[in-house]
C-alpha cells in the first residue's frame, strides 16, 4: 500500500499534530474551513478541562449536546480516539437537526477510524458524511486522501477533479490532483492540468517524477527528488508516495 499521510491530515501518522497540521494547511490555502475550527486548534488540554467542568455543572440538554460536540473535536485533535469517538457518538445519537455539523462529525469519525487502521469503517463514515451533506467539501476531500492511501487512484482522481472546480487555484488540491494523475500514469494530465498551478519546488518534484516514470532516470535524479523539500506538508507526503510507487513499479525496474 502506498504510504502517505490529514491532511488529515497533512507527516507521520504517529505525529500528535497530524490532524491539526493538515487542517491548518488547508485553511492557509483558503481551501476549506477547518473541520474542527470551533475549538481546540491549540492548548487542547486546557480547553478539555474547561469543557469537562462545564459538562459536569449543567443539566441543560442543548448545552450538553454542544459540549459533547466540542469535546469530540478536542479529543479528535488530541488523537485520543477512544474519548473522541465516545463524545462524537453521544452527539450523533442526540436529536440534533444540524445536518452540517453532524456531517463534520461523521467526517472526523472517518479520520479517527483511518488512524486506527479500520479502513472499512473510515470509508463508511466518509460516505455517510457526504450523503448527509453533499456540500461538505471537507468530507469529500478527506475521502479523496483516503482513496489515494488505499490505492484507488482512478476514484481519487474523480474526487479531486470535482473539488478543483470549486477551488481552481488551491495549491493543496492541485498537489493532491497531481498525485492521482501520477499514480494512475496519466502524465499528460499532470503536465497540462497541474504543473502550471504549482510553485517551482512543487513543479520540480513532479517534473522529476515524470522523468523517473518515463525511464529517463539517473541516480542523480533520484537523489534530487529524495532531497527536495517543500513548504507544503502534503507535497512531501506525496513525494514519498511517488518514490514508493516507483520503487515497486515492475515496469520501471525492467
Amino acid at each position: 500500500m502506498v504510504r502517505l499521510i490529514m491532511i488529515f491530515c497533512l507527516v507521520s501518522c504517529a505525529s500528535k499534530n497530524y490532524i491539526s497540521q493538515n487542517y491548518e494547511n488547508i485553511k492557509a490555502d483558503q481551501f476549506l474551513d477547518s473541520q474542527v475550527k470551533q475549538t481546540c486548534n491549540e492548548k487542547t488540554e486546557i480547553k478539555i478541562d474547561g469543557l469537562l467542568s462545564k459538562l459536569n455543572k449543567t443539566s441543560d440538554v442543548d448545552a450538553r449536546v454542544s459540549l459533547w460536540y466540542q469535546l469530540g473535536n478536542c479529543y479528535c485533535v488530541n488523537q485520543d480516539f477512544l474519548l473522541g469517538t465516545y463524545f462524537y457518538s453521544l452527539f450523533i445519537t442526540a436529536n440534533v437537526d444540524d445536518r452540517e455539523k453532524k456531517s463534520k462529525v461523521l467526517a472526523n469519525m472517518g479520520v479517527m477510524m483511518d488512524f486506527k487502521n479500520q479502513k472499512f469503517m473510515a470509508l463508511e463514515y466518509y460516505n455517510k458524511a457526504i450523503k448527509l451533506n453533499p456540500k461538505n467539501l471537507g468530507a469529500i476531500y478527506l475521502k479523496g486522501i483516503f482513496l489515494i492511501k488505499t490505492g484507488e487512484y482512478e476514484e481519487a482522481k474523480r474526487v479531486f477533479n470535482y473539488l478543483v472546480r470549486y477551488y481552481p487555484r488551491s495549491r493543496v488540491l492541485r498537489s493532491a490532483q497531481a498525485v492521482t494523475f501520477f499514480l494512475s500514469s496519466d502524465l499528460k494530465s499532470l503536465r497540462d492540468k497541474v504543473l502550471i498551478f504549482l510553485d517551482d519546488k512543487e513543479k520540480e518534484i513532479f517534473s522529476l517524477s515524470i522523468a523517473l516514470k518515463s525511464k529517463s532516470a539517473t541516480s542523480k535524479v533520484v537523489e534530487r527528488l529524495e532531497g527536495l523539500h517543500s513548504d507544503i506538508n502534503f507535497v512531501n507526503e506525496f513525494k514519498e508516495a511517488i518514490l514508493f510507487n516507483l520503487e515497486n513499479d515492475e515496469s520501471f525496474k525492467n
